[in-house]
């Protein structure tokens, strides 16, 4: 017997309204796919959306927006293997004949990026949610219609993914040829791989004027404008290689000013003023020209023999969202967007960190499990976590190389900006506040600024906790608080 083609469809929940210390219960629920479509409405919800799931004859493959870490744990007494962790968010599990996923792992937005119904949420709350059933079930089946669609053009333009980095590793392959790197390669390269610049020079109310700038794609940017070593194909030497376009990694011991990455106590920081690096070429050379690094003694250097330059497919998104944006396809142009956006760190995926999980309802099971390198986690909902590190260790790698000199290319052009500006207080991988900003401004060139916000005053309370506002009355102009919701008066007090 034919297999049957496993069908697309998507899940939304509404529960009570997010509130302090309030867990939130679900009380109505949707189902919805070309062919069928079914809203339940009540405190048991989630058990009669089981009980119809369990009895659909044809298997689907079932999206919820952020499913992993909220929808899905309604489901937790009937989810089941094989079960797909990453970064604490459930991105796959099995429920019956079907298959959950998380469409935030693809297009990892709020749907209102995308399209979403406004709503007062008020009219959630258990006191008067009866009033407004009609209107609540009416943006209920909006969501899902609106996700619907998306997924379903998501899957139309690239197939179905787990994903986006690996959609856009998907894409990359499509116009870039590489080779993955060996395992003890991967080990050697991994060391020159930092993170994004986050840094406040100043902190506390600061009185402006002030202008946040904002790089355009900056990763992007430094995959198209730059060469990149490719293959594992290394010269090692002990010097400085003359050749002032090469690409290269370099062990030293010096002195830095502010310009080269270090990692002290886990924590990256710019600071680290002598003593051992891990430099690229791309800052390292515009550090040495600048009189903010100095080299005392080299020992390693890495000379790239081959490089790439992911010009086709960064051109090639950037087309393709220009063009969305011009014929309104708003759901294309974040797609490309986030494609643009998602290749470089793909590159740098280290499988030594994948891990295999699994569900266990039976205590008898343990044994077996534990045979099987299975460490017990937690208590999760109505089952038992466990996990492994991945069958798939050793094999997963890229290039991380590749990562290593895209993120040295972009932090160089921040370090670059940061030099163009008078007074910069606090900057963010690609986004810097000053007082005045003397680089190169363009509203859409990659890799040229352009002005996100004006103030009069900020508020830098710590590393991705600040506000931007225009008068002492506090009028927020821009709010930034990562991991939380933070209001001005929050931060100000901070």
């Amino acid at each position: 017997m034919a297999k049957r083609k496993t069908t697309i469809a998507v899940l939304d929940t509404e529960t009570d309204p997010f509130q302090h210390q309030r867990i939130p219960k679900p009380f109505a629920m949707e189902f919805y796919s070309l062919d069928e479509r079914l809203q339940i409405w009540g405190d048991d919800c989630a058990e009669r959306m089981a009980s119809y799931l369990q009895a659909l004859d044809r298997p689907y493959m079932i999206f919820a927006h952020n499913g992993g870490k909220f929808d899905f744990h309604f489901f937790s007494p009937w989810l089941d293997n094989p079960l797909k962790i990453i970064k604490s968010r459930i991105v796959s599990a099995r429920l019956f004949q079907h298959t959950l996923r998380d469409s935030y792992a693809i297009l990892p937005r709020p749907l209102r990026d995308f399209e979403k119904m406004d709503f007062d949420y008020a009219k959630m709350e258990r006191s008067v949610r009866e009033k407004h059933k009609a209107e609540i079930l009416t943006y209920l089946h909006s969501d899902c219609i609106n996700l619907y669609e998306i997924v379903q053009d998501f899957i139309n333009r690239f197939g179905v993914q787990l994903t986006i980095g690996g959609t856009a590793m998907k894409e990359i392959r499509k116009r870039h040829k590489f080779r993955e790197l060996s395992e003890t390669d991967d080990a050697t390269y991994r060391r020159f791989y930092f993170g994004g610049r986050v840094e406040a020079f100043a902190d506390g109310i600061q009185k402006g004027p002030f202008v946040c700038v904002d790089i355009n794609s900056s990763y992007p940017a430094s995959m198209r404008n730059y060469d990149h070593p490719v293959n594992g194909s290394f010269r090692m030497q002990t010097t400085l290689p003359t050749d002032k376009d090469a690409v290269y990694f370099c062990r030293f011991i010096g002195e830095n000013s502010g310009a080269l990455p270090a990692v002290v106590d886990g924590k990256l920081t710019f600071n680290k003023k002598e003593g051992e690096f891990f430099a690229c070429s791309h800052e390292l050379n515009f550090a040495l020209e600048r009189g903010l690094a100095r080299v005392d003694e080299i020992l390693e250097c890495y000379v790239a023999q081959e490089t790439i330059q992911l010009d086709t497919y960064v051109n090639d998104c950037m087309a393709l969202k220009l063009h969305a944006e011009n014929v309104g396809d708003k759901a294309g142009r974040l797609f490309y967007k986030l494609l643009a956006n998602s290749g470089y760190g793909k590159f740098g995926q280290n499988p030594a960190n994948f891990e295999d999980w699994r569900i266990s309802r039976d205590p008898g099971e343990m044994t077996d499990l534990e045979e099987e390198g299975y460490v017990w986690v937690a208590e999760l909902d109505d089952f038992d976590l466990y996990c492994r590190k991945s069958d798939n260790y050793g094999r997963g790698f890229y290039d991380v190389s590749i990562a290593a000199s895209i993120t040295s290319a972009s932090r160089k052009m921040l370090l670059e900006a940061l030099l163009d500006c008078v007074d910069p207080i606090y900057c963010d991988t690609d986004s810097i506040i000053c007082r005045e900003f003397r680089g190169r401004i363009h509203p859409t060139e990659l890799g040229a600024w352009k002005v996100e916000k004006t103030a009069q005053f900020a508020a830098i309370a710590a590393k991705k906790v600040y506000a931007l506002y225009d008068n002492e009355r506090g009028k927020p102009v821009k709010l930034a608080s990562k991991g939380g919701t933070l209001t001005l008066a929050d931060i100000l007090a901070i």
